[in-house]
């Protein structure tokens, strides 16, 4: 459960932006943090990546912070892949990596597959802060096996951040992102 459900309930949630990715290589959210809000959902749905059919590929995103998007080995992620072809465990992690892996490998080739996830981002403008974000949400893996993803990842910087990129590991992606905020009392 990812609160979004008693949230929209109450009617706290705002929609700020959406942007609507078609072969995009990045999705970019930005322009929308502020420090009106220090809670932020992320909801994207219907996405593909069209060079992924096959597997190989993942959801990944990056933080611009500093006025940037950061690159740099300064991710940390814990990504569980739960499949309903086992009753295992499954995850990936990095305590250094170069991005956040939302997903673990996946295709979305057949119509009816899709990435969708529930992004959730705390206190964006905070400069006293490290940058974190969970989620969870569904895919089809590379064996065209439906998984959920749920997981929590962050970034080491301190200084606000301005926006999220997401984007495949490598192919372009397609889809719908839309960013809400939730208020504060």
């Amino acid at each position: 459960y990812d609160g979004t459900a008693q949230v929209s309930a109450s009617g706290a949630m705002t929609l700020l932006s959406t942007v609507t990715a078609s072969n995009s290589a990045t999705v970019d959210v930005e322009t929308t943090f502020s420090s009106t809000y220090t809670t932020y959902l992320l909801v994207g749905t219907g996405i593909k990546i069209p060079g992924g059919g096959g597997g190989g590929i993942n959801l990944i995103c990056r933080f611009k912070v500093g006025g940037v998007y950061d690159a740099g080995a300064n991710y940390y992620y814990h990504s569980s892949k739960l499949s309903v072809g086992a009753a295992t465990y499954d995850a990936i992690n990095s305590a250094a990596a170069t991005s956040i892996a939302i997903t673990g490998t996946n295709t979305t080739a057949a119509a009816e597959s899709s990435i969708n996830f529930s992004l959730f981002i705390h206190d964006p403008s905070s400069t006293t802060l490290s940058k974190k974000v969970y989620w969870q949400g569904s895919y089809t893996d590379g064996v065209d096996v439906p998984r959920k993803t749920a997981g929590m990842g962050g970034n080491t910087a301190i200084t606000a951040l301005t926006g999220i990129r997401i984007m495949g590991d490598s192919g372009n992606i397609t889809g719908v992102f839309r960013l809400y905020s939730i208020a504060n009392s």
